[in-house]
């Protein structure tokens, strides 16, 4: 979707090619809302070409001043590069269009990947971080940054990640999209009157990715059932219609003679004004917001004095 964060009405709205050679996306009041900031005095052709590239060219000569393949959104169709100046962004939701929080591009090291750019942080997840690029078959040797989805099926990059789709060696409509889930996958299908399939995508199990359930929660995954988000006990759910936002804590949250141990990277709350609370979880950070004092860190044991 072109201008995905700030659409137009789709029945009055003009995209026009002037005769400075610019191309401008009014809406119906005739603001405008995009333009490709292109300028020419020579013969222009805005041409829509059989592979879905909208091409804007001089008739006299082969100079292209602006294409949309160099402003994907989140899908890629064949022949189309990913490269070093652009990147996919998945959207909101499947309702939702508008730019969301998972990205798919080439970072400083070469390596093309899958990120996570949320509200309060970001990282990588695909592949996997922990492990270094040749452990997972690729290369940071190659600068070049280019990435390109065959006709067949076939998938290159520079960095050496390759794969073929599960029907390859035909041709077929094809599209490489970042989905809202934040997993990259290739769908087909042999012409309009038929669904889309997938027919490759990066990795099985949505709890792969990062954020996907918010701050204070867990995830789990299930083939038949698909992924299901929990909070951790002591928390409900901050926004009831987006787990993105993650879980706030329903106990009021205050200093005073607080005990609190430390293990395994989660924090229990054992005593507060001397009332049993239990085993309720916050975060490192949490603590720090609200300045308090962490006392009696010990490592992890089974038999927690609770």
């Amino acid at each position: 979707m072109a201008n995905r964060d700030q659409p137009v009405n789709g029945k009055r709205s003009k995209l026009t090619l002037l005769n400075t050679g610019n191309i401008v996306l009014l809406d119906v009041s005739l603001n405008n809302v995009w333009s490709s900031k292109t300028a020419s005095l020579e013969p222009l052709e805005l041409h829509l070409k059989n592979d879905g590239n909208l091409v804007l060219l001089e008739l006299q000569g082969t100079k292209i001043l602006w294409q949309s393949f160099d402003s994907p959104t989140d899908t890629l169709v064949p022949g189309q590069p990913l490269t070093r100046y652009t990147k996919l962004v998945a959207s909101r939701s499947d309702t939702n269009h508008s730019s969301g929080f998972y990205q798919f591009f080439f970072d400083d090291e070469n390596i093309l990947g899958l990120h996570y750019n949320g509200r309060d942080v970001s990282s990588s997840y695909w592949p996997k971080p922990w492990l270094l690029s040749w452990d997972v078959g690729r290369s940071n040797f190659n600068s070049s940054r280019i990435a390109v989805l065959g006709s067949f099926g076939e998938f290159y990059s520079s960095d050496n990640f390759t794969f073929t789709t599960s029907d390859y060696g035909s041709v077929m409509q094809r599209i490489m999209k970042l989905d809202s889930d934040g997993v990259v996958r290739v769908y087909s299908r042999i012409n309009v009157s038929q669904n889309w399939y997938v027919s490759w995508q990066a990795f099985s199990g949505t709890c792969t990715v990062h954020g996907v359930c918010g701050a204070n929660s867990t995830c789990s995954y299930s083939p038949k059932l698909g992924r299901k988000c929990s909070c951790i006990p002591g928390y409900r759910m901050k926004n009831p219609n987006d787990w993105s936002y993650g879980c706030e804590p329903m106990f009021d949250f205050t200093c005073n003679k607080i005990l609190v141990w430390i293990y395994a990277y989660k924090i229990v709350i054992v005593k507060h004004f001397n009332s049993h609370i239990g085993r309720n979880m916050a975060s490192i950070d949490v603590l720090q917001k609200h300045s308090c004092k962490m006392e009696g860190i010990i490592p992890f044991s089974k038999d927690l004095p609770i």
